[in-house]
């Protein structure tokens, strides 16, 4: 459905995602555009409590790692809302984006507040940035795991979303 709804695709007759071909599957009561909001935004909050529970100068590699995934799973989380929900970066960095929840006490109820899209990227970037040195010297035991690697390949991706080719 991701795929179809950038200018990647070209498709000429009718499927299950020709709505999202056709970015007419944008209601809110929508079931894809109302499970890609709440599964994504509820990623972000248990990697909130995953992020409240860590003290970022812990020296624990194991905590150390726990935290990385979670900075580096959030941010992936944010630039995919921030992809979904609003224009791209350039030329619309004042504009309203996602609402940022970045305590494990935010809720989508209190919701109100949208972020701007700057602010969106300004917190995953840096959040990219923690998380890839946190994550430094970690082995994850299999490939469902987040590592350096990883987390610099979202954090390459929403730089060139940026416009950050350097």
């Amino acid at each position: 459905a991701g795929d179809l709804m950038t200018e990647d695709v070209a498709i000429n007759y009718v499927h299950q995602f020709i709505y999202d071909y056709q970015i007419d599957n944008n209601a809110a009561s929508y079931a894809r555009t109302s499970n890609t909001w709440s599964y994504l935004y509820s990623v972000v909050g248990k990697c909130n409590e995953v992020i409240g529970k860590v003290v970022t100068t812990t020296e624990d590699p194991s905590l150390k790692a726990v935290l990385g995934e979670a900075l580096a799973l959030r941010s992936f989380a944010y630039l995919t809302l921030a992809q979904r929900y609003q224009q791209t970066y350039v030329g619309n960095e004042d504009k309203p984006c996602v609402p940022l929840t970045l305590t494990p006490n935010d809720d989508r109820a209190s919701i109100g507040k949208r972020a701007t899209v700057k602010e969106v990227y300004n917190k995953l970037l840096t959040d990219l940035e923690l998380s890839i040195s946190l994550l430094e010297g970690y082995n994850r035991p299999n490939k469902t795991r987040i590592d350096k690697n990883v987390a610099a390949g979202i954090y390459a991706r929403a730089l060139m979303v940026v416009g950050d080719w350097a």
